[in-house]
């Protein structure tokens, strides 16, 4: 008697919100089909940047960049009072900063090693008995 009424109180509570789950669905949808999500653009960096776009470029301060214009470590064109950074030259000066991994050193110190006995054999002399 217990699961009977489980069973009419649950189909009682089906039977009643199924039309208000539905219309508020069918309304939800109905304001969506109007709704257009536009894909984001990207802004594509230009080739130039002037200061204020170097620095949000390489993620430093404008400050920043001022400093390593002033000990020349970073390169740039100077245009009158205006300071220009060419995109290319940055990304260059980015790889140069690139750090080697231990397997590469490792890989150096045994090209050097394999150098450098090559050299000591050509440089022995051939000693008859």
């Amino acid at each position: 008697m217990h699961m009977e009424r489980e069973n009419t109180l649950e189909s009682a509570l089906a039977e009643f919100l199924s039309p208000i789950i539905e219309k508020a669905l069918v309304r939800a949808l109905a304001r969506t089909q109007g709704f257009k999500q536009e894909p984001v653009k990207i802004k594509p960096y230009p080739d130039l940047f002037d200061i204020k776009m170097a620095a949000e470029y390489l993620h430093l301060a404008v400050p920043t960049i001022y400093g390593l214009v002033q000990r020349a470590t970073i390169p740039f064109y100077k245009k009158g009072k205006r300071l220009y950074f060419k995109k290319e030259d940055l990304e260059k000066w980015i790889g140069t900063g690139r750090k080697s991994t231990i397997d590469e050193i490792d890989e150096e110190v045994r090209q050097y090693y394999l150098k450098e006995g090559q050299k000591q054999k050509s440089n022995r002399k051939i000693v008859k008995k």
